[in-house]
């Protein structure tokens, strides 16, 4: 949620790409006003369909979804 409502309200301005630590794609959107709003709007659709299908992402940029049943380890059976 606060990824979509970021990248809605101020990725024109690249805060978005900044939060990622993706600084040059950041300066990149402030200089240009998101790509002249193409960028922007592209994100803020991607933004908004990781939203409804419960996926985050991580600082890095890649997607991790967010479910209950993933264990994300290796499981040790105990003796």
């Amino acid at each position: 949620m606060k990824e979509f409502l970021v990248t809605l309200f101020f990725g024109w301005c690249g805060a978005h790409k900044f939060m990622k630590k993706k600084y040059v794609l950041g300066v990149v959107y402030l200089c240009t006003l998101g790509v002249f709003g193409i960028g922007w709007l592209v994100d803020t659709v991607l933004a908004l369909v990781r939203m409804t299908k419960g996926e985050k992402t991580e600082n890095n940029g890649n997607n991790v979804k967010n479910s209950e049943n993933y264990g994300g380890g290796v499981q040790m059976a105990s003796n």
